[in-house]
């Protein structure tokens, strides 16, 4: 179920927002160009979404997938909420991990 309300801002930016499955999306348009998708921060589906473009662009780092993802979607502390879910992938602690000294 999907329900879209609008509002018009200083009569050339229009916010869009979006009601899908009782998560609010923003869209933002100015002068007929459309922006980024805001999504919400803490969301089972945003998680879903972050580690998905990680494996996909094959594991990088903070930066790069955080690149990715914001050429199609704005999420507040996208940073902080990227840096979580690196820090929890398997792939990327297996091949991060220091070796132990042996005596």
């Amino acid at each position: 179920m999907k329900t879209v309300y609008y509002d018009l801002l200083d009569g050339c930016l229009k916010r869009t927002y979006a009601l899908v499955k009782s998560i609010l999306l923003f869209f933002l348009e100015c002068f007929g160009e459309k922006h980024s998708v805001i999504l919400p921060r803490r969301c089972k589906l945003i998680e879903l979404l972050v580690v998905r473009e990680h494996e996909r662009i094959g594991h990088c780092g903070v930066s790069a997938t955080l690149t990715q993802l914001r050429e199609k979607y704005w999420i507040p502390k996208g940073r902080q909420l990227v840096k979580t879910m690196i820090r929890i992938c398997l792939i990327c602690k297996r091949y991060s991990a220091t070796h132990q000294l042996t005596s």
